[in-house]
Protein backbone atom coordinates (compact mmCIF):
# COMPACT_ATOMS: atom_id res chain seq x y z
CA UNK A 1 0.00 0.00 0.00
CA UNK A 2 2.98 2.67 0.88
CA UNK A 3 4.39 2.18 -2.89
CA UNK A 4 1.30 3.68 -4.12
CA UNK A 5 1.71 6.75 -2.00
CA UNK A 6 5.11 7.18 -3.02
CA UNK A 7 4.64 7.19 -6.05
CA UNK A 8 1.60 9.83 -5.32
CA UNK A 9 4.30 11.83 -3.85
CA UNK A 10 6.75 11.02 -6.99
CA UNK A 11 3.73 12.69 -8.86
CA UNK A 12 3.58 15.41 -7.09
CA UNK A 13 7.39 15.81 -7.07
CA UNK A 14 7.29 15.96 -10.55
CA UNK A 15 4.72 18.49 -11.04
CA UNK A 16 6.27 21.29 -8.86
CA UNK A 17 8.97 20.94 -10.86
CA UNK A 18 6.93 21.49 -14.18
CA UNK A 19 4.84 24.16 -12.22
CA UNK A 20 8.09 26.13 -11.29
CA UNK A 21 10.35 25.90 -14.39
CA UNK A 22 8.13 25.33 -17.08
CA UNK A 23 6.30 27.94 -16.15
CA UNK A 24 8.51 31.29 -17.35
CA UNK A 25 9.88 29.90 -20.64
CA UNK A 26 6.76 28.31 -22.19
CA UNK A 27 4.50 30.51 -23.56
CA UNK A 28 1.78 27.35 -23.59
CA UNK A 29 2.76 26.22 -19.98
CA UNK A 30 -0.83 26.22 -19.23
CA UNK A 31 -1.34 22.82 -20.51
CA UNK A 32 1.49 21.16 -19.34
CA UNK A 33 0.73 22.50 -16.04
CA UNK A 34 -3.05 21.25 -15.89
CA UNK A 35 -1.98 17.92 -17.49
CA UNK A 36 0.60 17.61 -14.33
CA UNK A 37 -2.07 18.69 -11.65
CA UNK A 38 -4.32 16.10 -13.26
CA UNK A 39 -1.89 13.58 -13.00
CA UNK A 40 -1.00 14.28 -9.65
CA UNK A 41 -4.17 14.78 -8.38
CA UNK A 42 -5.44 11.61 -10.33
CA UNK A 43 -2.36 9.52 -8.22
CA UNK A 44 -3.45 11.03 -5.17
CA UNK A 45 -7.28 9.95 -5.68
CA UNK A 46 -5.98 6.82 -6.43
CA UNK A 47 -4.16 6.20 -3.37
CA UNK A 48 -6.74 7.58 -1.36
CA UNK A 49 -9.18 5.14 -2.64
CA UNK A 50 -6.45 2.27 -1.76
CA UNK A 51 -6.77 2.86 1.81
CA UNK A 52 -9.68 0.65 3.03
CA UNK A 53 -8.44 -0.51 6.38
CA UNK A 54 -8.58 2.85 8.31
CA UNK A 55 -10.25 4.85 5.61
CA UNK A 56 -9.15 7.57 3.39
CA UNK A 57 -7.13 9.97 5.52
CA UNK A 58 -8.88 13.36 6.25
CA UNK A 59 -8.08 16.95 4.20
CA UNK A 60 -5.95 19.01 6.49
CA UNK A 61 -8.32 22.08 8.22
CA UNK A 62 -6.29 24.32 6.99
CA UNK A 63 -7.46 23.55 3.27
CA UNK A 64 -10.84 24.27 4.80
CA UNK A 65 -10.29 26.99 5.92
CA UNK A 66 -8.37 28.09 3.06
CA UNK A 67 -11.63 27.30 0.88
CA UNK A 68 -13.98 29.79 3.46
CA UNK A 69 -11.43 32.19 2.51
CA UNK A 70 -11.86 31.69 -1.20
CA UNK A 71 -15.73 31.79 -0.67
CA UNK A 72 -15.72 34.93 1.59
CA UNK A 73 -13.40 36.41 -1.42
CA UNK A 74 -15.68 35.44 -4.10
CA UNK A 75 -19.01 36.90 -2.06
CA UNK A 76 -17.02 40.15 -1.22
CA UNK A 77 -16.01 40.33 -4.84
CA UNK A 78 -19.57 39.76 -6.21
CA UNK A 79 -20.50 43.00 -4.04
CA UNK A 80 -18.00 45.19 -4.82
CA UNK A 81 -18.28 48.11 -7.28
CA UNK A 82 -15.71 47.35 -9.44
CA UNK A 83 -13.73 44.27 -10.72
CA UNK A 84 -10.79 44.45 -11.97
CA UNK A 85 -9.20 41.90 -14.42
CA UNK A 86 -6.95 41.09 -11.86
CA UNK A 87 -9.63 39.29 -9.84
CA UNK A 88 -10.21 36.42 -12.39
CA UNK A 89 -6.85 35.48 -12.47
CA UNK A 90 -6.24 35.69 -9.05
CA UNK A 91 -9.56 33.37 -8.29
CA UNK A 92 -8.18 31.26 -10.89
CA UNK A 93 -4.90 30.58 -8.83
CA UNK A 94 -6.85 30.53 -4.94
CA UNK A 95 -8.73 27.56 -6.81
CA UNK A 96 -5.31 25.84 -8.12
CA UNK A 97 -3.74 26.43 -4.84
CA UNK A 98 -6.56 24.61 -2.82
CA UNK A 99 -6.16 21.89 -4.79
CA UNK A 100 -2.41 21.85 -3.40
CA UNK A 101 -3.38 22.90 0.12
CA UNK A 102 -5.96 19.69 -0.16
CA UNK A 103 -4.14 16.65 -1.39
CA UNK A 104 -0.11 17.93 -1.02
CA UNK A 105 -0.33 17.22 2.55
CA UNK A 106 -2.17 14.08 2.45
CA UNK A 107 0.50 12.55 0.19
CA UNK A 108 3.27 13.40 2.42
CA UNK A 109 1.71 12.44 5.78
CA UNK A 110 0.51 9.34 4.47
CA UNK A 111 4.18 8.38 2.19
CA UNK A 112 6.78 6.35 3.27
CA UNK A 113 9.36 8.63 1.89
CA UNK A 114 8.99 11.00 4.76
CA UNK A 115 10.93 14.41 3.44
CA UNK A 116 11.83 13.95 0.15
CA UNK A 117 9.51 16.59 -1.15
CA UNK A 118 11.66 18.57 0.40
CA UNK A 119 14.44 17.75 -2.26
CA UNK A 120 11.82 18.29 -5.28
CA UNK A 121 11.15 21.50 -3.85
CA UNK A 122 14.95 21.95 -3.92
CA UNK A 123 15.73 20.45 -7.26
CA UNK A 124 12.71 22.85 -9.04
CA UNK A 125 14.48 25.89 -7.33
CA UNK A 126 18.09 24.65 -8.75
CA UNK A 127 16.36 24.07 -12.22
CA UNK A 128 14.76 27.33 -12.33
CA UNK A 129 17.64 29.45 -11.39
CA UNK A 130 19.58 27.48 -14.20
CA UNK A 131 17.22 28.19 -16.33
CA UNK A 132 16.76 31.78 -15.79
CA UNK A 133 20.85 32.05 -15.87
CA UNK A 134 21.36 30.60 -19.12
CA UNK A 135 19.29 33.79 -20.20
CA UNK A 136 21.90 36.45 -21.67
CA UNK A 137 20.16 39.00 -20.42
CA UNK A 138 21.12 38.15 -16.74
CA UNK A 139 24.27 39.52 -17.01
CA UNK A 140 22.41 42.97 -18.04
CA UNK A 141 20.13 42.92 -15.15
CA UNK A 142 23.51 41.73 -12.91
CA UNK A 143 24.97 45.38 -13.40
CA UNK A 144 22.08 47.14 -13.51
CA UNK A 145 21.81 47.48 -17.42
CA UNK A 146 18.35 46.56 -18.36
CA UNK A 147 15.83 49.34 -17.35
CA UNK A 148 12.35 48.69 -15.25
CA UNK A 149 10.43 48.27 -18.50
CA UNK A 150 12.83 45.16 -19.35
CA UNK A 151 13.34 43.79 -15.97
CA UNK A 152 9.69 42.94 -15.98
CA UNK A 153 8.53 40.48 -13.20
CA UNK A 154 10.73 38.00 -13.81
CA UNK A 155 13.53 38.73 -11.56
CA UNK A 156 11.97 38.66 -8.68
CA UNK A 157 9.91 35.22 -9.83
CA UNK A 158 13.36 33.90 -9.92
CA UNK A 159 14.90 35.62 -6.67
CA UNK A 160 11.65 34.81 -5.15
CA UNK A 161 12.24 30.74 -6.07
CA UNK A 162 16.16 30.61 -5.29
CA UNK A 163 15.77 32.49 -1.89
CA UNK A 164 13.09 29.25 -0.82
CA UNK A 165 14.88 27.04 -2.61
CA UNK A 166 18.07 28.17 -0.43
CA UNK A 167 15.66 28.19 2.53
CA UNK A 168 13.98 24.60 1.65
CA UNK A 169 17.54 23.22 1.10
CA UNK A 170 18.74 24.33 4.49
CA UNK A 171 15.63 22.32 5.98
CA UNK A 172 17.08 19.18 4.04
CA UNK A 173 20.70 19.79 6.77
CA UNK A 174 19.95 16.42 8.42
CA UNK A 175 20.64 14.66 5.38
CA UNK A 176 23.28 16.09 3.50
CA UNK A 177 25.23 17.11 6.50
CA UNK A 178 26.26 13.56 7.50
CA UNK A 179 28.61 12.97 4.07
CA UNK A 180 31.06 15.09 2.59
CA UNK A 181 29.60 14.41 -1.09
CA UNK A 182 26.03 15.70 0.23
CA UNK A 183 27.80 18.66 1.46
CA UNK A 184 29.53 19.49 -1.51
CA UNK A 185 26.36 19.33 -3.67
CA UNK A 186 24.46 21.05 -1.63
CA UNK A 187 27.12 23.49 -1.08
CA UNK A 188 27.86 24.23 -5.22
CA UNK A 189 23.60 24.14 -5.23
CA UNK A 190 23.40 26.95 -2.78
CA UNK A 191 25.84 28.85 -4.58
CA UNK A 192 24.03 28.92 -7.71
CA UNK A 193 21.21 29.58 -5.64
CA UNK A 194 22.90 32.48 -3.80
CA UNK A 195 24.49 33.73 -7.03
CA UNK A 196 20.66 34.30 -9.03
CA UNK A 197 19.17 35.97 -5.47
CA UNK A 198 21.91 38.84 -5.92
CA UNK A 199 21.80 38.83 -9.97
CA UNK A 200 17.84 39.26 -9.62
CA UNK A 201 18.13 42.43 -7.66
CA UNK A 202 15.42 41.07 -5.64
CA UNK A 203 15.17 43.14 -2.52
CA UNK A 204 11.98 40.60 -1.30
CA UNK A 205 14.39 37.60 -2.10
CA UNK A 206 17.80 39.02 0.02
CA UNK A 207 15.16 39.87 2.82
CA UNK A 208 13.83 35.89 3.19
CA UNK A 209 17.39 34.64 3.25
CA UNK A 210 18.94 37.36 5.68
CA UNK A 211 15.69 37.20 7.90
CA UNK A 212 15.79 32.90 7.81
CA UNK A 213 19.39 31.82 7.93
CA UNK A 214 20.56 33.44 11.24
CA UNK A 215 17.14 32.25 13.34
CA UNK A 216 18.25 28.68 11.58
CA UNK A 217 21.63 28.58 12.99
CA UNK A 218 20.60 29.65 16.40
CA UNK A 219 17.11 27.69 16.59
CA UNK A 220 16.99 24.79 14.74
CA UNK A 221 19.97 23.36 14.17
CA UNK A 222 20.35 20.53 17.12
CA UNK A 223 22.97 21.07 19.82
CA UNK A 224 25.32 18.66 21.39
CA UNK A 225 28.69 17.84 19.96
CA UNK A 226 27.68 15.68 17.52
CA UNK A 227 28.38 16.48 14.17
CA UNK A 228 30.25 19.46 15.02
CA UNK A 229 32.87 19.68 12.35
CA UNK A 230 30.98 19.73 9.84
CA UNK A 231 28.87 22.22 11.85
CA UNK A 232 31.80 24.59 12.13
CA UNK A 233 32.73 24.20 8.34
CA UNK A 234 29.40 25.08 7.58
CA UNK A 235 29.39 28.25 10.13
CA UNK A 236 32.43 29.45 8.82
CA UNK A 237 31.07 28.66 5.19
CA UNK A 238 28.34 30.97 5.76
CA UNK A 239 30.02 33.66 7.38
CA UNK A 240 33.19 33.96 5.56
CA UNK A 241 31.38 33.78 1.78
CA UNK A 242 28.91 36.73 3.31
CA UNK A 243 32.09 38.41 4.31
CA UNK A 244 34.18 38.18 1.28
CA UNK A 245 30.85 38.96 -1.18
CA UNK A 246 29.55 42.03 0.90
CA UNK A 247 31.99 44.48 -0.77
CA UNK A 248 31.54 43.50 -4.46
CA UNK A 249 28.04 43.00 -4.33
CA UNK A 250 27.67 46.87 -3.08
CA UNK A 251 30.05 47.66 -5.50
CA UNK A 252 29.17 46.41 -8.71
CA UNK A 253 25.89 45.34 -8.79
CA UNK A 254 22.56 46.05 -9.66
CA UNK A 255 21.73 44.64 -6.14
CA UNK A 256 24.23 46.61 -4.25
CA UNK A 257 22.89 49.95 -5.87
CA UNK A 258 19.42 49.39 -4.78
CA UNK A 259 20.83 48.35 -1.21
CA UNK A 260 22.79 51.24 -0.83
CA UNK A 261 19.63 53.33 -2.13
CA UNK A 262 17.43 52.11 0.42
CA UNK A 263 20.34 52.94 3.66
CA UNK A 264 21.06 56.50 2.38
CA UNK A 265 17.37 57.28 1.80
CA UNK A 266 17.61 57.99 -1.95
CA UNK A 267 15.52 55.18 -3.18
CA UNK A 268 11.84 56.29 -4.08
CA UNK A 269 10.77 52.91 -4.18
CA UNK A 270 9.91 53.03 -0.59
CA UNK A 271 8.14 56.05 -0.67
CA UNK A 272 6.29 54.65 -3.43
CA UNK A 273 5.47 51.62 -1.53
CA UNK A 274 4.63 53.26 1.49
CA UNK A 275 2.00 55.08 -0.06
CA UNK A 276 0.66 51.94 -1.43
CA UNK A 277 0.26 49.79 1.65
CA UNK A 278 -1.41 53.32 3.69
CA UNK A 279 -3.38 52.90 0.36
CA UNK A 280 -4.11 49.11 1.56
CA UNK A 281 -5.28 50.51 4.44
CA UNK A 282 -7.57 53.49 4.12
CA UNK A 283 -9.68 51.10 1.12
CA UNK A 284 -9.78 48.56 4.55
CA UNK A 285 -11.13 51.40 6.91
CA UNK A 286 -13.39 52.08 3.93
CA UNK A 287 -14.67 48.87 3.74
CA UNK A 288 -13.64 47.12 6.44
CA UNK A 289 -15.89 43.79 6.49
CA UNK A 290 -15.39 42.79 2.48
CA UNK A 291 -13.00 44.87 1.16
CA UNK A 292 -12.99 46.14 -2.06
CA UNK A 293 -12.74 42.72 -3.71
CA UNK A 294 -10.07 39.82 -4.39
CA UNK A 295 -7.52 41.48 -6.77
CA UNK A 296 -9.47 44.92 -7.10
CA UNK A 297 -6.61 46.87 -4.99
CA UNK A 298 -4.72 47.59 -8.80
CA UNK A 299 -8.28 49.48 -9.96
CA UNK A 300 -7.71 52.39 -6.87
CA UNK A 301 -4.06 52.47 -6.55
CA UNK A 302 -2.09 54.91 -9.40
CA UNK A 303 -0.08 53.40 -12.19
CA UNK A 304 -2.29 50.19 -11.55
CA UNK A 305 0.08 48.68 -9.00
CA UNK A 306 -0.62 45.78 -6.60
CA UNK A 307 0.09 46.84 -2.57
CA UNK A 308 3.54 45.56 -2.90
CA UNK A 309 2.45 44.29 0.96
CA UNK A 310 0.22 41.15 1.33
CA UNK A 311 -0.89 42.31 4.65
CA UNK A 312 -2.25 45.04 2.95
CA UNK A 313 -3.90 43.30 0.18
CA UNK A 314 -5.63 40.91 2.19
CA UNK A 315 -7.25 43.84 4.45
CA UNK A 316 -7.65 45.49 1.57
CA UNK A 317 -9.21 43.12 -0.78
CA UNK A 318 -11.25 40.49 1.58
CA UNK A 319 -11.73 42.81 4.55
CA UNK A 320 -11.02 42.07 7.81
CA UNK A 321 -13.04 38.67 8.02
CA UNK A 322 -10.89 37.25 4.95
CA UNK A 323 -7.75 38.26 6.91
CA UNK A 324 -8.50 36.46 9.74
CA UNK A 325 -9.68 33.24 7.60
CA UNK A 326 -6.48 33.67 5.77
CA UNK A 327 -3.59 34.07 8.86
CA UNK A 328 -5.21 31.49 10.86
CA UNK A 329 -4.07 29.08 8.32
CA UNK A 330 -0.72 29.89 9.76
CA UNK A 331 -1.40 30.11 13.09
CA UNK A 332 -2.90 26.84 13.29
CA UNK A 333 0.22 25.38 11.36
CA UNK A 334 2.66 26.85 13.73
CA UNK A 335 0.39 26.06 16.47
CA UNK A 336 0.21 22.48 15.90
CA UNK A 337 4.13 22.27 15.58
CA UNK A 338 4.03 24.31 19.29
CA UNK A 339 2.65 21.87 20.62
CA UNK A 340 4.32 18.53 19.24
CA UNK A 341 7.59 20.00 19.71
CA UNK A 342 8.18 19.04 23.24
CA UNK A 343 7.01 15.31 22.65
CA UNK A 344 9.36 14.61 20.00
CA UNK A 345 12.43 12.83 21.17
CA UNK A 346 14.73 12.19 17.90
CA UNK A 347 16.68 15.30 16.76
CA UNK A 348 15.77 15.30 12.70
CA UNK A 349 12.17 15.52 14.32
CA UNK A 350 12.91 18.29 16.19
CA UNK A 351 15.04 19.84 13.71
CA UNK A 352 12.33 19.70 10.98
CA UNK A 353 9.78 20.75 13.29
CA UNK A 354 11.72 23.80 13.87
CA UNK A 355 12.58 24.66 10.50
CA UNK A 356 9.28 24.30 9.47
CA UNK A 357 8.06 27.21 12.01
CA UNK A 358 11.13 29.32 11.52
CA UNK A 359 10.73 29.11 7.83
CA UNK A 360 6.49 29.94 8.05
CA UNK A 361 7.57 32.74 9.65
CA UNK A 362 10.15 34.53 7.67
CA UNK A 363 7.22 33.50 4.68
CA UNK A 364 4.70 35.25 6.22
CA UNK A 365 6.47 38.30 7.53
CA UNK A 366 8.64 39.13 4.59
CA UNK A 367 5.02 38.78 2.39
CA UNK A 368 3.63 41.59 4.82
CA UNK A 369 6.14 43.91 3.75
CA UNK A 370 7.10 43.08 0.16
CA UNK A 371 4.90 41.22 -2.51
CA UNK A 372 1.55 39.59 -2.04
CA UNK A 373 2.12 35.54 -2.28
CA UNK A 374 -1.29 34.12 -1.61
CA UNK A 375 -1.46 33.59 -5.45
CA UNK A 376 1.93 32.20 -5.84
CA UNK A 377 2.30 28.71 -6.70
CA UNK A 378 5.90 28.46 -5.06
CA UNK A 379 4.04 29.80 -1.70
CA UNK A 380 1.76 27.35 -1.57
CA UNK A 381 3.29 24.65 -2.33
CA UNK A 382 5.71 25.68 0.01
CA UNK A 383 3.17 26.00 2.61
CA UNK A 384 1.00 22.68 1.79
CA UNK A 385 4.23 20.83 1.93
CA UNK A 386 4.68 22.38 5.69
CA UNK A 387 1.42 21.54 6.48
CA UNK A 388 1.91 17.82 5.38
CA UNK A 389 5.02 17.73 7.59
CA UNK A 390 3.75 18.99 10.96
CA UNK A 391 0.98 16.37 10.23
CA UNK A 392 3.95 13.88 9.84
CA UNK A 393 5.26 14.74 12.28
CA UNK A 394 2.07 14.05 14.15
CA UNK A 395 1.39 10.60 12.72
CA UNK A 396 4.74 9.34 13.18
CA UNK A 397 5.34 9.51 16.88
CA UNK A 398 3.12 8.90 19.68
CA UNK A 399 1.71 12.18 21.35
CA UNK A 400 -0.17 11.48 24.45
CA UNK A 401 -2.47 14.69 24.09
CA UNK A 402 -5.58 14.14 22.15
CA UNK A 403 -5.62 18.33 21.36
CA UNK A 404 -2.01 17.55 19.09
CA UNK A 405 -4.39 16.33 16.48
CA UNK A 406 -5.80 19.74 16.31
Amino acid sequence: MSNIWNLALLAWGVNIVTMLCIVPFVESSQVVILASNGVAGVATLFAMSQRTVSGSPAIPPEAWLFLLFIIWALFGLSIADVSHVQSERWTTKLVKGWLVLMFLPIVIRQGDTNYDILYWLFVASIVSSVGWLMNRSILENLNGALDSSDRGDLPNYFGGIASFGIIIGLGTYMRWIRNPIGTFVAGSAFAVLGFTVVASASRMAVLNVILFVPFWLIYCLPGGSKNWLPKLILFGALFTTLYMTKDFILENTFLGVRMTRVTDGTDESINVRWALFTLGLELFAENPLFGVGLGNYRYYSPGNLEAHSELAEVLSSTGIVGAILYYSIYLMLIRRLLILLPYLSDEPSQFMARFTITATLTMVSVAAITMSSFVSPDRLITLAIFIGISHRLTIIHTVRRPCINA
